[in-house]
């Protein structure tokens, strides 16, 4: 399953706007994510008991991340146990890819906390810096997105997206949680928001 979401668009949009990459680089972006996003259209997240509630309660104990290079398997480093740790249930599958020159791994959640099946992907933005991520997070706070501390240096989550980013120092992550309810059911959005940062946390806490 693969999670290659609009926020990730829109976030890899604004860094490239805060970097020295405009205009084509831009549109660059957006033309290699929107055939991911085509896929993903089609293909829904299965529909199960529990989704992505935070479990922010549960200790998740994790050892410093080694470190990484485009197209590393970022599935070892942040492993399936510490996404269940934040949001329950069980991960049915974790696939690593390299996204745009990035690590990342998508995991297929059961179960969840929140009461349905989804998706979790995280991705270290390896071609991003901390400059770049304060240009991000300072135009995400004037559409909508919310400053989050206790997560690396600094964090901002998008309510819209359900994704987080963060930074520690010049490493920068990305947390998106994908969960659809059935019809007539509503999710819980301050549990959606508690498990992400839960994970982004413990990512945060490892590097």
């Amino acid at each position: 399953m693969r999670l290659l979401s609009a926020s990730i668009v829109s976030i890899l949009f604004r860094l490239l706007q805060g970097g020295r990459s405009r205009g084509k680089a831009a549109a660059v972006a957006v033309a290699l994510v929107l055939p991911g996003l085509a896929a993903c259209s089609s293909a829904s997240p299965a529909r199960s008991p529990a989704a992505a509630s935070p479990s922010r309660s549960a200790g998740v104990t994790s050892t410093a991340a080694p470190s990484l290079s485009a197209g590393s398997d970022l599935c070892a480093v942040v492993p399936s146990s510490t996404v269940t740790a934040s949001f329950g249930g069980s991960v049915t599958a974790a696939q690593p890819a390299a996204f745009l020159g990035n690590p990342s791994c998508t995991y297929s959640v059961k179960a969840s906390n929140l009461g349905v099946d989804g998706g979790i992907q995280v991705a270290d933005m390896v071609i991003w810096k901390a400059p770049n991520y304060q240009v991000a997070k300072q135009t995400g706070l004037t559409g909508g997105d919310v400053d989050v501390t206790g997560v690396g240096d600094d964090a901002y989550y998008d309510p819209n997206n359900t994704g987080l980013v963060f930074h520690k120092g010049d490493t920068v992550y990305f947390v998106l949680a994908a969960f659809k309810a059935p019809v007539g059911v509503v999710l819980d959005a301050a549990r959606m928001k508690a498990d992400v940062v839960a994970l982004a946390k413990t990512i945060a806490g490892s590097l």
